[in-house]
C-alpha cells in the first residue's frame, strides 16, 4: 500500500514532536526525583536535631535524678539560674 504525498506532508515533524514530549515527561520525572531527594535530606537533618534534643533532655533528667531532692529547685529552676542548670544550658554539662 502506497502512501500519498499529502499524508507524508501531514506526518512531517510528528516524530520530532513525540520526541520532545517524551523528553519533557522525562525531565519532569527527574525534577520530581530531585525534589524528593531534597525533602529526604531535610527530614534526615531534622531527625538528627530531634535525636540531639532527646539526648540532652535525657542527660538533664539523669542529672536531676542523681541530685539531692532538696537541691532540685535551686539547682534546676530556670528562673533561679542554679549552677548545674547554667552548665547544662551553656553546654558544659553535656557530653556532646
Amino acid at each position: 500500500m502506497k502512501t500519498s504525498p499529502t499524508s507524508l506532508r501531514k506526518q512531517t515533524g510528528a516524530y520530532l514532536l513525540e520526541a520532545l514530549i517524551g523528553i519533557l515527561i522525562f525531565a519532569l520525572g527527574v525534577l520530581g526525583i530531585v525534589g524528593l531527594q531534597a525533602a529526604s535530606l531535610r527530614t534526615t537533618a531534622d531527625s538528627g536535631l530531634r535525636a540531639e534534643a532527646v539526648f540532652a533532655a535525657n542527660q538533664l533528667l539523669g542529672l536531676m535524678w542523681t541530685d539531692n531532692e532538696a537541691n532540685l529547685i535551686p539547682n534546676y529552676d530556670s528562673t533561679l539560674g542554679g549552677q548545674p542548670y547554667l552548665d547544662f544550658v551553656t553546654g558544659r554539662g553535656m557530653g556532646m
